[in-house]
């Protein structure tokens, strides 16, 4: 800005009673603001992701009570990368950028069935552990199946109280955001 704009700025900030000073400490104070607001409406959709995940795998796992079980054939398994996931192991912990893939053949009613679905939810491991998981299924396994579909199968149910985790933190980080947000716009 060059001096003369910089005179009538600043002498119009004067003539309406704010101080070169108080003007740097308003502009701050809106700053800190618009990033509050940004915060909270990111950890507000964040949230509902949290919820809406939660409210499905929950949804899948109560579906899961009423599956039907029969004897399935393993037709292959490996340990393979998890979809779109991340390689790099940490020194602690399971978690990883593998999970075991398992193809498996099961027969419902005469009609004959292949599926690679282990469980409902993809979890990453190290590379060592999902080798030792998928060395530890045996050729022939339980495969619950759903009776109303019989195409949609897995090798492990679930409970829904991870679920349920999901809505309460989703439920709680929602609210705070929601705060977070009301907060920085009063």
């Amino acid at each position: 800005m060059n001096e003369v704009a910089q005179a009538v700025v600043s002498r119009g900030r004067k003539a309406r009673g704010y101080s070169a000073r108080a003007v740097f400490t308003k502009n701050r104070m809106t700053t800190a603001y618009r990033r509050q607001m940004v915060f909270g409406i990111a950890l507000l959709v964040i949230s509902l992701g949290a919820i809406v995940a939660g409210r499905g795998y929950t949804k899948t796992a109560r579906r899961m009570r009423g599956f039907a079980t029969t004897r399935g054939t393993v037709l292959e398994k490996k340990a393979v990368t998890v979809p779109g996931g991340d390689t790099r192991e940490g020194h602690y912990g399971k978690g990883g950028g593998y999970m075991p893939y398992v193809r498996y053949a099961y027969s419902v009613g005469g009609a004959d069935f292949t599926n690679d679905k282990v469980s409902y939810a993809f979890r990453g491991l190290k590379q060592t552990l999902a080798e030792e998981q998928v060395a530890a299924w045996p050729d022939a396994v339980d495969v619950h199946y759903d009776p109303a579909n019989p195409q949609e199968a897995y090798l492990q149910t679930h409970t829904p109280s991870a679920g349920r985790w999901f809505i309460i933190g989703g439920s709680i980080g929602a609210v705070l955001g929601l705060l977070i947000f009301v907060g920085s716009s009063l």
